[in-house]
């Protein structure tokens, strides 16, 4: 057994033992893996602008819970590969214990929306959702790899429910598809009327409304829904009008808080985190492809995808300050600087206001982040542009996806070199972005043949590993308590696989 199998081995055996529960606190109940909710370190970010200023808050730190309770669907991928991998059924049955849960507890009765996402979990002993962060009604909202396919093939027809649902708990405004990144869960879906009014505070990030497609998408190619494929045809016209037809950026969101307005107005920028709304829109162009009828709107998603994460991948990296820019402008692709966002953006900036309100001097300058850089907030590092651009260059066989992917994993290389331990000089773990660059180099190698990005990728991963196994820093939570723990045993599965075929 490779020592990538061993190292996931026992790692699943201390989730096993230290962060898992069972099913309604019975002592023979079904175990399921749980994960803290958020996590962040303590810090000072901006809040409303004022008339000659800012109002700022302060972020408390938020540790892993001791005991969490909160269902783990990031694990199941893991579970499953990792029987593939030993020939054991053992971490597969685990899997599909967990889905049996879910799928007998985990939807609410009245919407049919499911316990998941960005804004509630799953909680396996009170058998019902937990609100975001601990406060207010929980609420459903979209967030990545959501295990669509899992649940699809155990409980389509609550599965179907759901992914018309959503429709009713999100949509505000139907003839124009104006939406909100959220719903609740009190409303019927069988009576066919939207939850929210509409607002034009509404917030309505284009990953959302990427989701969202790619939610119908999935759900017309596994039944042919008309209505599902008209649905996500509109929101493809929605945000494919927005798209700068030169750069190939789009709005990082639509709201207004301008008083008296009555339209969600497109904001000029956009984030470098977005690139995950081209991989959102290439894997809904996929889904559809199964189907004649929609190979319009798969091509439509396609060319959207591509031209969004071209922009990026173009513009989002200064070379010469070595840094992934946080925002850009839409029309130009160049560092976008009017706006403040939870920190300034450079020391200039941040100089000019603190002399003003002396309040602001604990708000941190964060105009970006390097390999193995992130913002302040985070416990860990990383940046996700390098590996989706890989892996939209697999996806497509795109030239320029394919030239810069290679060009981000020299540089991931060249910035992991220097690692002298399990964190970067700010105290955050480096796992998550070498797991992350794992996966990059994966993807070169798939899509290239190329046996270096095999070594490179083992040499991200051992280096991981031997950090992992010494003493941890004392002033951090263990790196097996984060939420993105996960696609670092996903990245070593995959490495363990290509390097042993």
């Amino acid at each position: 057994m490779s020592h990538y199998l061993s190292f996931v081995q026992d790692t699943l055996q201390t989730l096993i033992k230290r962060q898992s529960a069972r099913l309604a606190g019975a002592p023979y109940g079904i175990r399921c893996i749980t994960v803290t909710g958020t996590v962040t370190c303590r810090y000072r970010s901006l809040n409303a602008r004022r008339s000659q200023g800012f109002s700022s808050i302060v972020i408390e730190e938020r540790l892993p819970e001791p005991s969490p309770k909160t269902m783990d669907f990031g694990i199941w991928p893991v579970l499953d590969r990792l029987s593939e991998r030993t020939g054991d059924p053992k971490y597969r049955q685990m899997m599909v214990d967990m889905v049996e849960v879910f799928v007998d507890y985990g939807f609410d009765p009245r919407s049919g929306l499911p316990y998941f996402g960005a804004m509630s979990d799953f909680d396996v002993v009170r058998l019902g959702p937990s609100p975001y962060l601990g406060v207010g009604p929980p609420g459903f909202k979209f967030t990545a790899d959501l295990p669509l396919d899992v649940l699809h093939a155990k409980a389509p027809d609550k599965m179907n429910r759901m992914l018309k649902a959503f429709f009713w708990a999100m949509v505000t405004r139907p003839e124009t598809m104006d939406f909100n990144r959220f719903g609740y869960y009190a409303f019927e879906d069988c009576r066919r009327q939207h939850a929210m009014p509409y607002q034009p505070e509404h917030v309505a990030f284009a990953s959302a409304g990427a989701w969202m497609i790619e939610a119908w998408a999935f759900h017309f190619s596994k039944t042919g829904d008309p209505e599902s494929l008209e649905r996500a045809r509109a929101m493809t016209n929605k945000w494919g009008a927005l798209q700068h037809a030169e750069t190939g950026l789009m709005p990082h969101f639509l709201g207004s808080k301008q008083e008296g307005e009555t339209t969600m107005t497109a904001q000029p920028y956009v984030h470098v985190g977005d690139s995950v709304t081209g991989i959102i829109l290439l894997t809904a162009a996929d889904r559809l492809a199964s189907r004649p009828t929609a190979h319009f709107l798969a091509g439509q998603l396609r060319g959207m995808g591509l031209r969004l994460l071209r922009g990026l991948a173009r513009f989002a990296y200064d070379p010469e300050q070595r840094l992934f820019h946080n925002w850009l402008q839409v029309v130009d692709g160049r560092p976008h600087t009017e706006s403040y966002i939870y920190h300034f953006s450079s020391q200039a900036q941040k100089d000019y206001w603190v002399q003003r309100d002396p309040s602001l001097a604990d708000v941190a300058v964060h105009a970006g982040s390097d390999y193995y850089g992130a913002a302040p907030s985070s416990w860990g590092c990383g940046v996700s542009l390098p590996f989706h651009t890989a892996r939209a260059a697999e996806m497509t066989r795109d030239p320029f996806l394919t030239e810069r992917a290679r060009f981000f994993a020299d540089g991931a290389m060249d910035a992991a070199s220097v690692l002298a331990g399990p964190c970067n000089a700010s105290g955050q773990w480096s796992y998550p972005a070498s797991a992350s660059y794992i996966s990059l180099m994966l993807c070169l190698h798939r899509l290239t043949g190329e046996a270096k990005y095999v070594h490179r990728a083992q040499e991200l991963a051992d280096r991981e590993i031997r950090f992992l196994g010494g003493l941890p820093p004392e002033t951090i939570p263990q790196w097996w308590q984060m939420p993105f723990r996960n696609k670092f045993l996903e990245a070593l599965l995959d490495l363990d696989a290509i390097a042993h075929s």
